[in-house]
């Protein structure tokens, strides 16, 4: 996916199914402003509703070359482990 720098992102996943009970939709950025090494930044997540979204900010286009890429990735788990997960990455153009 390409986005012009600087420009906000609206994150959102959604299950085509209500989710059963016990489990969990995630969506995590690993280029957030707000992350840390290793840490990537929890956008949103719920275990009561089969969607979760949020708006993020964007990177300058310099951040992004420096960065190469930015990931958000969404998993659904439940207490055995991840059942799906999904990834897009995201290229900061100038």
């Amino acid at each position: 996916m390409k986005v012009q720098s600087l420009e906000p992102l609206n994150i959102k996943a959604e299950a085509n199914e209500p989710m059963p009970p016990g489990w969990e939709i995630q969506i995590r950025r690993t280029a957030d402003p707000l992350s840390s090494s290793g840490n990537y930044y929890l956008v949103c997540s719920t275990k009561t509703e089969d969607s979760c979204e949020g708006i993020r900010p964007g990177l300058s286009a310099r951040n992004g070359d420096i960065i190469g890429i930015d990931f958000v990735y969404a998993v659904v788990h439940n207490s055995t482990g991840n059942v799906l997960y999904a990834q897009i990455g995201v290229n900061w153009l100038k």
